[in-house]
């Protein structure tokens, strides 16, 4: 325990320093805007969904707004509860990982996920708190397993209702935990010491017919076309369904009656911290009656406007090509005797060297290298549910498989994260999940593993991150140099780092000087406009704005000055050209800085 303890400070300290290294490193103007404009009409009173349009659940508006209260009313201010929840997050992955594998192996898994996390990207965006509360959540089912105690079940439910509250991805965790709590009732029921078989055909049916529509959800949502969004969404997700069948499969000694009693007696204290925290949040939406505006902005025009602008596949079959490498690599390790093992493994470490050093000048063999980590995620699902399968894991124990099944689940169906914009940093996203769900598929081998091997095909992993992805822009969906990098002197900003400054400040100081009423219309993608000059909306979405809602705005007079992004990240979202003959005949006056328009009249 003493050395569990010491590992962990020192992994810890390590965590800290990367991501302080990277704090006010870089943005993409529209994520913080955003996020900042949403916080600021928080402040002012409003609530997402019913008073402005919110692209998210809503509950992360509430801390931002806090940091604004707290620490300033700066972009900077919204990243310091992040860096807070990721130094949590550090202990909580290694206590995951030290369930599965001794305190070094745990550390090794620990360090992997951190510097293929938050580091990347130091927006405060929600899927890193969706990873976060997921670890949380993990590891308080992990406890729940080893004491039995239901209130880890309702703690594990608040933390699944919380990360639902900050974006709807959280979902996915959710049906995650409802699949391991299916199969440790298998488990449970497989363990009775009942010698009569009772077939449960009740249960049973009840069972195969949930899961048949829980897989049918998945495809339904996302429409699976193109071998990419199937090898990466579907199969893992099908892998583990799969498993659950099959289980089912066998002879039950438990009655109808006391499978659902066994399982419901799990699933209703987890549902039940999982509401309490969403009860809560839609108390206002109750009293001004405006429950069904948020459903409607959550799951309806929320969904749609995402899926509609924002859609990049993963990589599609023939990238398995590409994880060839280092799945041979593994498997020499794990089949060749110990001194040939050892060669092997300095021949791999040789060339991974060279191809680090590559990777530096090439931009494509970076990109492979990423590719090939993305590829690894739906073999390592396949594998471990092939082997939870067929009992090949049985020599772990039911806690270790139990453990496994969560671990497992909870890659799957993260992955998800991804959909329907599978750039990048979205594997960042959901990559410690499938790194613990790897540490656990390895740990579950009754073979000897090659460590020299094992450590170098992850140290390789661990280089390539810390050194080709944390200091580059690899959430600009490419490996390029980074641009240099100045501060940004606006008020507002707080400090931040970005490429070209000067572009901004130009900007916000144009708009101030021409804006006449405190208002301002900017339009596509850029609420940064909003946030950086401190100046008001008169729509209510601060990332765009519908073509009714310009010509409402244009016929009322009430603004004089208009910014338009003249390259924003989506093509579709660019004005129609009816759209800017009628900006130009309203504001006669123009002027650009960098990618935005400025155009006031007198």
């Amino acid at each position: 325990m003493r050395q569990a303890i010491w590992i962990c400070c020192a992994l810890l300290g390590f965590s800290a320093a990367l991501a302080s290294a990277y704090f006010k490193f870089g943005w993409i103007p529209g994520d913080d805007g955003t996020l900042a404009a949403g916080a600021a009409r928080v402040l002012h009173g409003q609530l997402p969904h019913r008073d402005f349009v919110e692209n998210y659940t809503g509950g992360l508006n509430y801390i931002h707004g806090a940091a604004f209260r707290v620490f300033g009313m700066n972009l900077v201010a919204m990243r310091i509860p992040v860096f807070c929840l990721f130094l949590c997050w550090v202990p909580a992955v290694f206590y995951v990982a030290w369930r599965i594998a001794p305190p070094w192996g745990a550390a090794s898994a620990t360090l992997l996920c951190v510097v293929w996390s938050l580091p990347n990207y130091p927006t405060p965006m929600p899927s890193w708190y969706n990873l976060f509360l997921a670890t949380f959540g993990i590891a308080c089912l992990f406890r729940y397993l080893e004491t039995r105690h239901k209130r880890w079940l309702y703690a594990a439910g608040l933390l699944a209702g919380a990360s639902f509250l900050i974006k709807i991805v959280g979902l996915y965790f959710v049906g995650a935990v409802l699949l391991f709590l299916v199969f440790r009732e298998q488990t449970l029921n497989h363990s009775s010491q009942s010698e009569k078989v009772s077939g449960a055909l009740l249960y049973r049916i009840f069972m195969f017919g949930s899961l048949l529509m829980f897989l049918c959800s998945v495809l339904y949502l996302i429409h699976p076309h193109g071998s990419g969004r199937i090898i990466h969404f579907v199969i893992p997700v099908g892998a583990v369904t799969a498993v659950l069948v099959a289980r089912e499969r066998r002879p039950s000694p438990g009655e109808s009656w006391q499978r659902f009693a066994c399982l419901f007696g799990m699933i209703v204290p987890f549902l039940v911290g999982m509401l309490a925290p969403v009860g809560v949040f839609l108390a206002p939406y109750f009293v001004s009656g405006s429950v069904g505006t948020f459903l409607h902005g959550v799951f309806g025009t929320g969904m749609a406007r995402v899926s509609g602008l924002a859609v990049y596949d993963p990589p599609s079959a023939i990238g398995f090509i590409i994880a060839i490498p280092p799945l041979v690599a593994l498997w020499i390790g794990f089949s060749a005797k110990p001194r040939a093992a050892l060669m092997a493994s300095a021949v791999v470490a040789v060339l991974e060297i060279l191809l680090l050093a590559i990777s530096g000048r090439y931009e494509l063999t970076s990109q492979l290298v990423f590719e090939s980590a993305q590829m690894l995620a739906p073999i390592c699902v396949v594998v471990g549910a092939v082997g939870l399968a067929s009992e090949s894991a049985a020599g772990v124990g039911a806690v270790g498989q139990q453990r496994l099944m969560l671990l497992l689940g909870a890659a799957a169906l993260c992955a998800l994260v991804q959909f329907p914009f599978a750039a990048p940093i979205y594997f960042c996203y959901y990559a410690p999940l499938l790194i613990l769900a790897m540490f656990a598929v390895v740990s579950s081998w009754q073979k000897s593993a090659s460590v020299p091997m094992l450590c170098v095909v992850l140290g390789f992993y661990f280089l390539f991150a810390a050194v080709r992805m944390n200091p580059t822009r690899i959430y600009r969906f490419s490996f390029t140099r980074p641009a240099a990098m100045s501060r940004l002197s606006l008020q507002e900003a707080g400090g931040l780092l970005v490429p070209s400054p000067e572009t901004y400040e130009t900007m916000v100081a144009m708009v101030r000087s021409h804006s006449t009423n405190h208002q301002v219309l900017a339009f596509p993608e850029c609420p940064e406009v909003y946030f950086l000059t401190g100046l008001e909306n008169p729509t209510r979405d601060d990332s765009g704005a519908r073509a009714d809602d310009v010509y409402r705005v244009l016929a009322s007079n009430e603004i004089n000055v208009v910014v338009i992004d003249q390259k924003p990240y989506f093509a579709a979202s660019k004005p129609t050209p009816e759209v800017m003959a009628a900006i130009e005949r309203a504001f006669p006056q123009s002027s650009s800085s960098g990618k935005y328009l400025v155009r006031w009249r007198r």
